[in-house]
């Protein structure tokens, strides 16, 4: 039987580079938000060209919609041109972001590994897509040709499973059910995600991040808004924008009920922001479990040389 199948090297050679990054774009109502994913890294971008790419995806989007650009938490300090922090680290519970914080500072090989990391992300020029005429898949997590492939269909090369199947293994990781355990990614860069993937609450940010967006532009009268998130969200939002979970056989009453409970503090932040007592008790918490294990792992070495 003859295949049809087309090599992946073939398939990127015969078609260019994107010149830019191109958003999915959701309209609701009178609203168009216009989603941009991007494969942010610890740094920005696993290189300095997609990192430049970025920072000119965002000027553009602003001096085209002459609207505001909001984004993921974090994004503000690694992009420039964000107006607007969407706050989504209010979806995680404390207990996570301890959690998550402590097994990436829980082994001091981790801590050198994400040293190395933000150093190669820094000092790499380009993308490692196609060098020395080698085409992987594990490359394509810092070139714009990763964009040329459909947000669904991405997300999958890259590791993550259908958005549908990841909501809910979300909401069960949350109540402490069976679920699927820790996701491995292909690309040797993005190693350290693996390590946080558990406890960031992936699914349920994206559908928050949604909603703050279309709550916020309801709030300011706008018409259209640009959003900048990493690209397993985009996914994530393009099929939670295009389904009715209430007729999806397969959402059962938990999954319904924590969505309801996200888009109600998407809407409560968009429009009054997170109380001081919140905010002081995520950064505490999530500094407790990164400070824990370095201290645990000073009293072994001190203890070891007394």
């Amino acid at each position: 039987m003859k295949s049809n199948f087309t090599s992946l090297r073939n398939f990127f050679e015969d078609q260019q580079c994107p010149l830019a990054l191109e958003p999915t774009s959701i309209t609701r109502g009178d609203v168009t938000l216009h989603i941009y994913g991007v494969f942010h890294g610890l740094t920005g971008g696993t290189n300095r060209r997609y990192r430049s790419s970025v920072n000119q995806a965002i000027a553009r989007a602003k001096l085209i919609s002459k609207n505001p650009v909001l984004a993921e938490k974090s994004f503000s300090t690694i992009y420039r041109g964000v107006d607007v922090d969407v706050m989504d680290w209010s979806v995680i519970p404390l207990g996570d972001a301890f959690k998550m914080n402590f097994h990436l500072f829980a082994h001091p090989l981790r801590w050198f590994a994400i040293i190395k990391i933000m150093a190669i992300e820094f000092i790499r020029k380009n993308d490692k897509f196609g060098k020395n005429g080698v085409y992987r898949p594990c490359d394509l997590g810092g070139s714009l040709l990763a964009h040329k492939i459909p947000p669904q269909e991405r997300r999958l090369m890259f590791g993550f499973p259908l958005s549908r199947e990841y909501l809910v293994q979300n909401v069960n990781r949350m109540r402490g059910e069976p679920h699927m355990g820790s996701l491995h990614f292909i690309d040797p860069d993005y190693e350290w995600l693996g390590w946080a993937e558990p406890y960031i609450n992936i699914p349920l940010r994206s559908i928050y991040m949604l909603e703050f967006s279309f709550e916020y532009a309801r709030l300011n009268h706008l018409m259209a808004i640009n959003l900048f998130v990493g690209q397993s969200h985009e996914g994530d939002m393009e099929w939670y924008a295009n389904n009715t979970l209430e007729d999806d056989k397969n959402i059962n009453q938990e999954v319904l009920y924590e969505v309801a409970r996200i888009i109600e503090l998407a809407k409560e932040m968009a429009s009054n922001g997170p109380s001081i007592f919140d905010l002081i008790a995520f950064r505490c918490v999530s500094l407790a479990g990164a400070i824990f294990p370095i201290l645990l792992w000073y009293g072994i070495f001190f203890l070891a040389f007394l």
